[in-house]
């Protein structure tokens, strides 16, 4: 009995510890090559934001004058999400002050962003007009939470 009880136990230690691990994903936009979708903005502004202790997991697309940054922050911080959100976009303003930016941490916003980094690397935007159409739904997204 003693010894089913102590499997039991590390079975469920096991599975907390593995379960609440920091394993966001997180796409590869560097395989983008095209000239009118670069990505290297996107590339800057997920590099900036994952250094931040408190994000999880940041996806990020632009065009020539847009960019849209989703990112998700750790459980215990959503009580600072708002500050948060303000320092990133802060920060990325000081970095592209010529881009219309926008930062969300809305879980929907951070799918749809990801689903579009997704599309990206696959190559499944292949037109500037696409990649903006794209961002334009996330902006107008962004703005019907707001």
């Amino acid at each position: 009995m003693t010894r089913t009880l102590r499997l039991l136990s590390l079975t469920l230690i096991l599975l907390v510890l593995f379960g609440c691990s920091n394993s966001g994903t997180k796409a590869d936009l560097q395989n983008v090559s095209n000239r009118d979708l670069d990505q290297s903005d996107s590339i800057r502004a997920k590099e900036t934001l994952s250094s931040y202790k408190e994000t999880t997991e940041v996806h990020a697309v632009n065009t020539k004058d847009k960019l849209f940054v989703a990112f998700d922050i750790l459980h215990r911080n959503r009580f600072n999400m708002e500050e948060i959100e303000s320092r990133a976009r802060n920060d990325l303003k000081e970095l592209f002050p010529n881009k219309k930016i926008e930062v969300s941490t809305d879980q929907k916003l951070v799918l749809e962003a990801q689903k579009a980094e997704e599309r990206l690397t696959q190559k499944k935007t292949d037109s500037k007009h696409n990649l903006d159409n794209e961002i334009d739904n996330l902006f107008k997204l962004a703005h019907k939470k707001a």
